[in-house]
């Protein structure tokens, strides 16, 4: 059915592109998550979280490459929760974290109807923070 159809939302629409392009792009990920931009990307993330407590939300967590090298490479006890729109890319995640990551398909399996955030950004541009405000 065409994006443009009224019978398709375009909450649907991005769901059907990332369903048909999430083994590509976990692909794509394999061959970059190497790269020094992830590197930096995670020891911001743990310099930020080791004094605090509690689990790690990725929204959206796509194929779940991130959420691999912080459970590898920083904190294996912490608790993880992927969260992403499409069923395929948390498939993906599921497969590569296995029992050390739950996974919510789409906000609205957690009851929430509404979802707010705030990205802070460093000096270079880079996001440092995002801040999120879940409604119900």
């Amino acid at each position: 059915m065409p994006m443009d159809s009224p019978d398709v939302s375009s909450t649907d629409a991005v769901r059907e592109m990332y369903d048909s392009t999430a083994e590509s792009y976990s692909s794509m990920m394999d061959s970059v998550i190497d790269d020094p931009m992830y590197a930096d990307i995670l020891q911001r993330l743990k310099s930020r979280l080791e004094n605090i407590p509690g689990l790690i939300v990725d929204a959206p967590c796509g194929s779940g490459h991130l959420l691999s090298m912080y459970h590898e490479t920083c904190d294996n006890e912490r608790r993880l929760f992927g969260v992403d729109l499409s069923s395929q890319m948390a498939a993906i995640t599921q497969r590569r974290l296995g029992a050390a990551v739950d996974l919510q398909k789409i906000l609205a399996d957690l009851g929430f109807t509404e979802l707010k955030c705030d990205v802070e950004f460093d000096e270079d541009m880079a996001m440092d923070a995002v801040y999120i405000e879940a409604s119900k």
